[in-house]
């Protein structure tokens, strides 16, 4: 493996240059971001060699650079031009000029030329935008009857639905409110969990808010619940809930919906009380520990750890051998230690241990005595209780590793406690615990010993031991410059690491790209710097068997389609050679590993409420990898990843209202909207940012009662004792994103 990616490295870059060939001044202005001096030269060509810029596609460069100074009359004509002057670019200079007139504010016209595009049968690229695009325009006033000339059954399922809403919004709209009804119950009946069907429910439910039939109770109910419009579903779906018999299958689904309902807005006593009926009223034992556990968690979020301990030994009873027992076992042991029923706790702790089948959650229940007792200085125990972990799951190697650590130094063993600590920051220099243990390297007792440590590891020549005693300085200051130089002289004395090592994207002149003749509309666009159109052939002409080619393109896509742009950075940075540490790979594809994707969109937003812009950089790359349109099995959509119900919160109270969950694919909102929740969070926690970063997973009351398992502040202790694997991994990953952009990028703005 190792063999083969140095041997990528050294690949021959690309061909010789072609001066010749004006375009590549204009990428070059483009890439040094300068639009208006690109725009310049741009008409300068299209005037004095109005052939040759018409064969290159100079119209449209002129048009996106107009667009991207926000001049969009005039960007407008130039794309008009495009219709005419460039056939093969037709379509995306129909597209553009139907997005720049929905943005002056004419609908009419946006409406008439995407529906033209849909009607000549566009480009597979262009599809799902055209669509988008003429939804938007027929809700904002475009003309209906321009739908007659799109066969709109022939297209794919999501543009299909989209137009079909379109078409029933329009026939409710003329009066024809048996036909749009139909469409609309036919669209929830086939989906329930996309946009369109959210926004069909929305449409039946003002037409008709006492729904003739229990179907379309169901429908209704069940639609709105996936998008998490708690007061509607519950309203609906408890209207025929005491007609459904909670023994069958579908039935007990319903009961538990409206329970689940009442949990998620936090109407904690009616969910436990939904939960207990639920739980007496089902003939599966499978069903009733399902119930109970949700009973237990609703009283432990609610404050009542008494009835939640007992109800967590209800669920393990009901189903001993079942998939909530274990989680139930360790639910009743955690409270239980929190609560000082110590003997208890430790005999569900032996409960727990039995389960060889569950060994992750044996994992866990370990790491919460043994963390328990370290922060406490309870040290005669903690250790055996880290090597039960530690037997359990080597999911947890690091944290236990890193509790050692701490146990070690509370009992003296400075230098094996700094051995323990600096395994954890070589095994990954990011991670949340690994930071934690810097600091503590970096402090006394142990910053002396640490230095007189890397010191002898240093004279050693041996490169982990040189990279080791790097890290033992904290790789900052003089003594880890000596030593970082050093280290990185051993390493590059292979050829093919040194290659990886000055590894940078490749100039504009030098692109292979010229030397061949377009082929495609896609190429042509290539050709002009627009990497966001052209990204469908981007791989084509720079392939990541060609390492300098790849970073260029990861680059390139950065600002306009970020999240393709990441994909071609993580192959790269997969390809690395093993030996190289992450902190000493190349800059530049570090930099395109963590992009300032939004940058000033999220520096301002930040900057208004006081926030870190880092970290809504490192939520984001965690949420949606910056794809605008990223939306979730959960409903949550945009770069910040927001359910409707609290987008709409929080954009009332910012003072911009959404009209449709659509809205949040607006780059501009979502930040907004993901500042100002961010800003909540900071005043409910205290800019704890750990505990900020488990709310905006799991929700402020879960992150809240994690707090209160834990005996200190401690931003380690949290995080082991973290309850849900995807909330600890998504704190781990959205933390070490955070390390790697304050490493990277400096202090935030």
């Amino acid at each position: 493996m190792v063999a083969s990616t140095v041997i990528a490295w050294t690949l021959p870059v690309m061909a010789p240059a072609v001066s010749e060939d004006p375009r590549i001044a204009l990428v070059e202005l483009q890439s040094a971001g300068q639009p208006e001096a690109a725009l310049e030269e741009t008409q300068r060509l299209r005037s004095e060699q109005p052939e040759i810029a018409a064969g290159y596609g100079l119209c449209y460069l002129e048009g996106r650079l107009l667009e991207e100074l926000g001049r969009l009359e005039d960007a407008s004509e130039a794309f008009a031009s495009c219709l005419t002057a460039t056939p093969a670019l037709e379509p995306w200079a129909r597209y553009r000029l139907a997005a720049a007139q929905t943005r002056l504010g004419a609908p009419e016209i946006a409406a008439g030329v995407s529906a033209t595009l849909l009607g000549n049968g566009p480009p597979r690229v262009l599809i799902r935008p055209a669509a988008e695009l003429l939804a938007a325009s027929l809700d904002r006033g475009g003309d209906c009857r321009l739908l007659g000339g799109i066969a709109v059954s022939r297209m794919p399922a999501a543009e299909r639905r989209l137009l079909s809403l379109s078409r029933a919004k329009c026939r409710l709209a003329a009066g024809e409110l048996d036909e749009g009804s139909r469409d609309l119950l036919a669209l929830l009946a086939e989906r329930s969990n996309d946009v369109v069907a959210f926004e069909a429910a929305e449409q039946l439910h003002t037409l008709r808010p006492e729904p003739p039939s229990p179907q379309e109770l169901l429908l209704l109910g069940t639609t709105f619940h996936e998008h998490r419009a708690f007061d509607r579903s519950n309203q609906l779906l408890g209207q025929i809930v005491i007609d459904v018999d909670a023994r069958t299958n579908s039935g007990f689904e319903i009961h538990y919906r409206l329970a689940r309902s009442h949990f998620w807005q936090g109407r904690l006593n009616d969910a436990a009380r939904h939960y207990e009926v639920l739980a007496t009223n089902v003939s599966s034992a499978r069903h009733s520990a399902q119930a109970l556990y949700h009973k237990a968690r609703s009283e432990e979020l609610s404050g009542d750890w008494e009835a939640a301990s007992d109800t967590f030994r209800r669920t393990y009873l009901a189903h001993p051998q079942g998939n909530f027992a274990a989680a139930a076992l360790l639910g009743a042991m955690r409270l239980d230690w929190r609560r000082g029923l110590e003997d208890s706790a430790l005999e569900l702790y032996a409960l727990l241990l039995q389960f060889r089948s569950e060994r992750a959650v044996v994992a866990r229940g370990s790491l919460f005595l043994a963390v328990s007792d370290i922060v406490q200085g309870r040290l005669d125990r903690a250790g055996d209780r880290l090597a039960e972990a530690e037997r359990a799951s080597r999911s947890v190697a690091l944290e236990v590793r890193y509790w050692r650590g701490r146990l070690l130094e509370a009992r003296g063993g400075l230098d094996r406690a700094i051995e323990s600590y600096i395994d954890v920051i070589s095994a990954d220099p990011y991670h949340p615990l690994a930071r934690e243990a810097g600091k503590r390297l970096a402090a006394e007792p142990l910053r002396v010993h640490a230095r007189r440590l890397a010191g002898e590891m240093a004279r050693s020549r041996n490169q982990g031991a040189l990279y080791r005693a790097w890290l033992l300085h904290g790789r900052s200051g003089d003594g880890a410059e000596a030593v970082r130089q050093d280290l990185q002289g051993q390493l590059a004395a292979d050829s093919g690491i040194r290659s990886f090592l000055t590894l940078r994207s490749a100039p504009p002149d030098s692109w292979p790209l010229w030397t061949r003749s377009a082929s495609s509309p896609q190429e042509l666009m290539l050709a002009l710097g627009l990497w966001g159109d052209a990204v469908e052939v981007v791989n084509r002409h720079f392939p990541v068997a060609n390492p300098r080619l790849a970073l260029t393109a990861a680059e390139g896509l950065a600002g306009s389609r970020p999240r393709r742009g990441l994909l071609i950075a993580e192959i790269l940075a997969q390809r690395a050679p093993g030996r190289v540490p992450e902190p000493l790979h190349p800059l530049a594809l570090r930099q395109a590993l963590y992009p300032r994707a939004y940058g000033d969109m999220i520096d301002t937003a930040a900057v208004q409420r006081g926030l870190d812009p880092f970290l809504m950089a490192a939520i984001m790359r965690q949420e949606s990898r910056f794809d605008h349109q990223a939306a979730s099995a959960a409903s949550a959509r945009g770069l910040m990843q927001f359910v409707y119900p609290t987008a709409a919160r929080l954009a009332a109270s910012s003072g911009r209202p959404l009209r449709t969950p659509r809205d949040l694919e607006d780059p501009s909102l979502a930040i907004e909207l993901g500042a100002a929740y961010l800003a909540e969070l900071r005043a409910l926690f205290g800019n704890e940012r750990h505990i900020m970063v488990a709310a905006y997973n799991a929700g402020e009351a879960q992150a809240g009662l994690w707090r209160r398992h834990c005996y200190t502040k401690g931003a380690d202790e949290y995080f082991t004792k973290v309850g849900f694997s995807e909330t600890r991994n998504y704190l781990a990953h959205v933390l070490r994103n955070l390390a790697q952009y304050h490493d990277l990028y400096g202090p935030a703005p």
